[in-house]
């Protein structure tokens, strides 16, 4: 009995210590657009603990409901694209109206960025063409090294090539044939 009696006046010392809080407030973007999904959170800020978070509905409100022990939190709002908007508060006061926030662009942008990109096999009618630089192999290697990485294509004790079962007539090097068209001596 006395043990309950313990836990019970424990607990009500905790929950009066700490402080009901309300934080309402609207996020916009500067051209008056309201900004929905934007991600509110709110953090102690003695040891940067996790209060409560919310996300801000279709017209940008949002309400963070809880209590907290600390006096000061940090309220943080973000939105993809711009900067995270930060603020210091004090929970004094049970409601607190931030009202509308303005979120600023973020300035880090990037210069022109060109990507280009082959494919590692081709196929153009009757030929079947591979990219030699999308195949790692060593820096020394000889042709027969890079034809045993190649999907599909096999190449004999003999240096007969197969590519998928097929035997190969002739191989190209830059649209011109290699070692007269003999694909064995090209293996060796």
């Amino acid at each position: 009995m006395k043990f309950s009696f313990l836990a019970i006046c424990c607990l009500f010392t905790t929950l009066a210590v700490a402080q009901d809080f309300e934080i309402t407030g609207t996020v916009k973007d500067s051209s008056q657009v309201s900004l929905e999904a934007a991600t509110v959170y709110m953090q102690t800020v003695s040891d940067s603990t996790l209060v409560t978070y919310t996300i801000t509905d279709r017209d940008g409100f949002f309400r963070l409901k809880g209590a907290s022990k600390a006096e000061n939190v940090n309220l943080f709002i973000s939105y993809t694209g711009y900067r995270t908007y930060k603020k210091e508060l004090t929970l004094n006061k049970p409601l607190i109206n931030l009202g509308e926030i303005i979120l600023k662009p973020a300035t880090n942008s990037l210069g022109e960025v060109i990507v280009t990109a082959s494919a590692p096999v081709m196929l153009k009618s009757d030929t079947l063409q591979f990219n030699a630089d999308s195949f790692n192999t060593r820096a020394d290697a000889n042709l027969e090294e890079l034809l045993k990485k190649l999907p599909g294509v096999e190449v004999d004790n003999e240096g007969n090539i197969t590519v998928n079962g097929k035997p190969v007539n002739k191989i190209l090097v830059n649209g011109e044939e290699f070692f007269g068209g003999d694909p064995k001596i090209a293996t060796k």
